[in-house]
């Protein structure tokens, strides 16, 4: 477990990264080697109901992961969460006040 965040796991052998697992409430997040996956992914899957896993692409916490097959690389974007952002419409004279608390339709 880490010292700085509760929900990380990591699994060692011989002082070297075999894996990671990270938890959000019921949702989990794991990565590693194929003997962290036989061994401990594996547990996890025949100790808990794990209703669905998703591989390669998929959707995390508001996150879009992918992982390459070819090059094994883990991209991460929030594409989605900022494609639906919008803009709040500011008038010249509310500009000005930058630092004054925001008003109600402005949240």
């Amino acid at each position: 477990m880490s010292k700085l965040d509760k929900t990380v796991f990591r699994v060692y052998e011989n002082n070297k990264l075999t894996g990671i697992l990270v938890t959000h409430v019921d949702d989990v997040l794991y990565s590693g080697t194929t003997r962290f996956q036989d061994q401990i992914i594996k547990t996890l899957f025949k100790t808990f109901k794990i209703s669905k896993e998703y591989r390669d692409c998929f959707r995390y916490l508001g996150l879009n992961i992918s992982q390459h097959q070819d090059t094994h690389v883990i991209t991460v974007d929030q594409k989605d969460y900022a494609n639906s952002l919008q803009l709040v419409p500011l008038s010249s004279a509310r500009k000005k006040n930058s630092d004054a608390d925001l008003l109600e339709e402005e949240k």
